[in-house]
């Protein structure tokens, strides 16, 4: 397989404008600063009208299709130091008995999903939403805003921290289709995806998580295709192999990282039109040339 994508730092670093470099922690940050204020600002709280703090994280979504072992390839991340941001673990959070979220789930399809513990039956729950495409959407609906709202409070409390930030989304090509709704790491640096054939994903669904054969592959159909979520890859960890051989990959990815500039956060869009750069501006605020 051919060395999969890495872009340099200056490819995974978002257009700031006007940059002016500080320190925090270790970490080199770059942001856009008014020229009015004297001398750099040493951390986003600082900074006022006019200035986009840059923080010192290194925001990266991660992805992979089920079977791919994403969740292994997490897990090495966050040995080797990197702070994860895990969606399933929200959504599992979110479903907890007496949640919001749970309550909503059980007034739609009833009683039926509730365990004899009175925990939600996730089988159950899977039996239904992966047979509609309808009632999967639903099932959608009432989760993807509450973790996307999660997620981003999260990233928040990361920003001014000196460390990679995984965000773990298993659906994130998905959602990045017309009309998707499930998190897609808007703003983040880069994205990685662990990849391996289909074949593969579906021996290990059957072999490590129970599934019939036949569920295993009507659950990767419902995912886009592995073409499709590789073409968004800055970097592809490949795990058609050993488990030995994806060490190897996870440590040429964290290498990787290590090379990557700190993420502009929030994301430039997000910013109030007058505190953006100038190739961003709205049209009507843009000088003539």
């Amino acid at each position: 397989m051919a060395d999969p994508p890495g872009a340099s730092p200056a490819a995974n670093r978002a257009t700031t404008g006007p940059l002016r470099p500080f320190s925090i922690g270790s970490r080199r940050c770059e942001l856009s600063h008014p020229t009015h204020l004297a001398g750099p600002p040493t951390r986003h709280a600082d900074l006022t009208l006019g200035a986009r703090y840059c923080a010192a994280m290194r925001l990266i979504g991660l992805t992979g299709g089920i079977g791919s072992g994403k969740s292994t390839v997490s897990a090495g991340l966050s040995q080797r130091g990197a702070q994860l941001i895990d969606a399933d673990q929200i959504v599992r959070d979110l479903q907890q008995p007496g949640a919001p979220v749970f309550e909503a789930m059980v007034e739609r399809w009833g009683p039926g999903i509730v365990a004899a513990d009175g925990s939600l039956d996730r089988p159950a729950v899977a039996a239904i939403v992966f047979a509609d495409d309808a009632e999967l959407k639903a099932l959608e609906k009432l989760i993807h805003p509450e973790v996307r709202i999660a997620m981003r409070a999260q990233m928040d409390a990361a920003a001014s921290s000196d460390d990679v930030v995984i965000l773990d989304i298993p659906l994130l090509a998905e959602g990045r289709r017309d009309g998707g709704t499930a998190p897609d790491a808007r703003g983040a640096s880069a994205i990685i995806v662990v990849d391996c054939p289909i074949d593969i994903a579906v021996h290990r669904l059957v072999t490590y998580r129970g599934f019939d054969e036949d569920d295993a592959r009507a659950r990767i159909a419902k995912q886009v295709s592995r073409e499709e979520r590789v073409a968004l890859a800055d970097f592809v960890v490949d795990n058609s192999g050993s488990p030995e051989e994806l060490e190897v990959e996870i440590a040429r990815c964290w290498s990787w990282l290590d090379t990557l500039e700190p993420t502009p956060w929030p994301p430039p869009e997000e910013a109030p039109a007058n505190q953006r750069p100038p190739d961003q501006q709205p049209p009507d605020q843009q000088g003539e040339t």
